[in-house]
């Protein structure tokens, strides 16, 4: 099948052929028409969110009507409670405060109707920095040979009633002050302590010379001589025990000590003993014997069975101790040990004590992950001036 193909004339001429077509309406009324159709074929356009809108205000005014009476039913059923119960819990109230009362009485060391009391706040036996107003005083273990240095301190500061009272007080579970008599006059240019006897004086009950001796250091002690003399208040020579020097004491400071723990009996205070070890000792020696005691049966190790102690070293005026402890029985338990390595550590003239691995980050009074500082005192005494 061949394709017609057509010239222009041929196809102008065809044209020419075709019927003629006559529409009766004009171009503009075609427009006219074709606009009204338009504007009937638009819809209204819808606010998309007014459904959920008022979806929402209607819910939560169903959820309002529905709430109201609960809450008045809740409010009106508390207001019953705490009307009924008004007086039961004034009761219990009273009854808190007095217990807590009571548990504070309990909390501190009991004195025996004494004015002065254990520092128990934070259950340590030490005191950091000392000052004039606290008095130094020594007694005599009742169960024991053994001394027991003891600092009155004054609640206000007040140093009278301090020294008030060691005339009067007997601290429970101690025998005699052995010091009563005694004074220390201290000497600065010669750095001596001058202990002064009265002119007749002779050495009370079963006291030992050895164990007054060890008293007349421990009272010289705050002073930090360098030499310790005993004389009479008439000057001459003071004689404890029948030998050549016994009128010149060695100071605490040129010897060695460990500290252990005194209490008489349960319902008793409680006090770290100082007991003279041999000088050829070094610090880890001393430390380790702070769990064993021989020779003093009214002493209690400081530092218990559990708590190994693994490494002592020294760094400049600091000593670092390694512990590894087992489970301790309770803070008062590690408080002590702690204190008891602070005091020895301070007989070999350490500043501070680092502890590694105690079991403890905030031990009672001591940040354990710092250096400690030695303490300047220990076993201190409150006065109560107002009783």
């Amino acid at each position: 099948m061949t394709r017609k193909s057509y010239d222009n004339d041929k196809i102008e001429k065809l044209l020419k052929e075709l019927p003629s077509f006559n529409d009766p309406k004009s171009k503009q009324e075609w427009n006219m028409q074709l606009s009204e159709k338009h504007q009937k074929s638009k819809k209204p356009k819808r606010n998309k969110w007014t459904i959920p809108v008022l979806g929402t205000v209607t819910g939560m005014v169903v959820l309002l009507l529905l709430l109201v009476p609960l809450f008045n039913h809740s409010v009106n059923k508390q207001g019953t409670s705490e009307s009924s119960s008004d007086s039961s819990g004034h009761q219990a109230n009273e009854a808190a405060r007095e217990q807590s009362a009571v548990e504070k009485k309990q909390f501190s060391a009991p004195t025996e109707d004494s004015t002065l009391q254990m520092h128990a706040a934070d259950k340590s036996l030490l005191i950091q920095r000392s000052s004039p107003t606290m008095i130094r005083s020594v007694y005599a273990g009742k169960e024991d040979h053994v001394v027991v240095p003891v600092t009155f301190v004054s609640e206000n500061g007040d140093e009278k009633a301090a020294r008030g009272s060691l005339e009067d007080y007997q601290p429970a579970g101690l025998s005699i002050n052995l010091v009563s008599e005694i004074q220390i006059n201290y000497e600065q240019k010669s750095k001596t302590a001058v202990a002064v006897f009265p002119n007749e004086y002779q050495l009370p009950g079963n006291i030992q010379p050895a164990q007054m001796e060890e008293a007349i250091r421990w009272l010289a002690e705050p002073y930090h001589p360098e030499n310790i003399q005993l004389k009479k208040k008439d000057g001459s020579a003071m004689k404890l025990a029948n030998t050549k020097d016994s009128h010149t004491l060695v100071p605490v400071s040129h010897r060695h000590y460990v500290f252990y723990l005194y209490q008489s009996n349960l319902n008793k205070l409680k006090f770290l003993v100082p007991i003279p070890v041999d000088d050829n000792l070094t610090i880890r020696q001393s430390i380790q014997m702070l769990g064993r005691v021989k020779d003093h049966p009214a002493l209690v190790p400081a530092l218990p069975a559990h708590a190994e102690i693994k490494k002592v070293k020294s760094k400049g005026q600091g000593l670092i101790v390694e512990m590894q402890p087992g489970k301790w029985t309770d803070q008062q338990e590690a408080i002590t040990a702690i204190e008891a390595i602070l005091l020895t550590s301070k007989q070999y003239h350490f500043s501070e004590v680092t502890i590694l691995h105690s079991g403890y980050q905030q031990l009672g009074p001591y940040d354990m992950t710092n250096p400690i500082q030695i303490p300047d005192d220990f076993n201190p005494l409150e006065v109560d001036p107002d009783k």
